[in-house]
């Protein structure tokens, strides 16, 4: 995305909702980055539909599919450090923690808006095996941890 990619439009407006809008003096801060959704001529853009085009340091990019109830009320942003936990036959582990999201989503399809939520991370390797076999364990619970002590990933109920 370039400060060319948008038609910026006058709108005499102000509401909680507003801040969340891509706005004029924000545009020069998503330089290079990338719209997660098609986007149409008048369509309003969000800033949570704009993500950093991947990682850097050498991090892999992955997309967890979770419920917003189940992702801190799908409050999250860019830039949050988020554990992920997965329950499995009543066994709670963290799957990984301290990963840093890169992307927050919504996408839509089909005529009746069937929409699923999506968080992306930053992961290494072995992470992101972790995170694929969690997923295929079942539902997932995503943790802000933004600011929180740090917990060892495999830790679970009862562990030190």
């Amino acid at each position: 995305m370039t400060a060319d990619s948008l038609r910026l439009v006058p709108v005499d407006a102000d509401f909680d909702a507003l801040e969340s809008m891509v706005l004029e003096e924000h545009i020069s801060d998503f330089e290079g980055w990338i719209a997660t959704r098609s986007l149409e001529a008048g369509d309003l853009v969000l800033n949570s539909e704009i993500i950093e085009p991947g990682m850097t340091s050498g991090m892999r990019t992955m997309s967890l599919p979770v419920d917003p109830e189940h992702a801190a009320g799908g409050s999250l942003v860019v830039g949050d450090r988020i554990d992920v936990i997965s329950v499995v036959d009543g066994d709670a582990r963290f799957v990984v923690a301290n990963v840093r999201v890169t992307g927050v989503a919504a996408s839509e399809s089909g005529s009746f808006s069937s929409s699923s939520y999506y968080v992306v991370v930053g992961v290494e390797g072995h992470q992101a095996l972790l995170l694929a076999k969690a997923l295929e364990d079942g539902p997932l619970e995503v943790i802000r941890a933004t600011g929180a002590p740090k917990v060892q990933e495999g830790a679970g109920i009862g562990d030190s």
